[in-house]
């Protein structure tokens, strides 16, 4: 941005007819300024009268004006850039709190719509694209892309834990059936060590085998 953009100038030519320009001449003597050089948007920061091509073809009052940037700063500049501000912490916000993002985001997006429309009520219509057009697009667009980035990620998030949770159910199965296994081992294991020390016992097996 140059510094030519804070500036505006405004001309007005001002000449005399084909007949009277040889009795005639306009000539840029004086430039009186009545009313105050510190207005509501701008500042006059030049004024002057110059001949223009010719001296008989008449003369150009010039006017240079300074915008005043401060009251596009307090009123379009820092709360959209504040906006923007709080629409990027809502990335760093907790996977629980995923609603409560997704509310701000919106909220924002609202917000910015109403500036631009506040804004563009109060500038004139023109056939071209303003930077302060881009700017307040751009606003727009920032939140509206959070709230995407927000949805993907919980998507991404819900398709990962039901993934994770398949997987740890299909583990938990197949712990159990290995456990119901491992257990029905030793409990046959056990029964055939108490049979054999039973029959290998010096009173108890010959007892058992006079009963056989």
């Amino acid at each position: 941005m140059s510094v030519d953009t804070f500036f505006q100038e405004c001309s007005i030519k001002m000449g005399v007819g084909i007949l009277d320009r040889n009795t005639v001449t306009l000539l840029p003597n004086n430039l009186t300024m009545e009313q105050s050089e510190d207005m509501t948007l701008f500042m006059i920061t030049k004024y002057e009268l110059v001949n223009t091509t010719h001296p008989k073809t008449g003369i150009e009052m010039r006017i240079q004006m300074q915008r005043k940037i401060l009251s596009e700063m307090m009123g379009t500049f820092l709360p959209s850039i504040l906006l923007l501000i709080i629409t990027f912490a809502t990335t760093f916000f907790k996977p629980i709190w995923f609603e409560a993002a997704l509310s701000v985001n919106l909220t924002t997006m609202l917000m910015m719509t109403t500036i631009s429309i506040g804004k563009m009520q109060v500038l004139p219509t023109t056939a071209y694209v303003r930077m302060i057009d881009i700017w307040l697009v751009f606003c727009q667009w920032v939140p509206f892309a959070e709230v995407i980035l927000l949805t993907a990620l919980e998507n991404y998030r819900e398709a990962d834990g039901e993934e994770v949770q398949a997987q740890m159910t299909l583990l938990e199965t197949e712990k159990n059936k290995a456990g119901s296994g491992n257990l029905i081992k030793v409990v046959e294991n056990y029964k055939t060590s108490k049979v054999n020390a039973f029959q290998e016992d010096e009173v108890f097996g010959e007892k058992n085998a006079d009963g056989e």
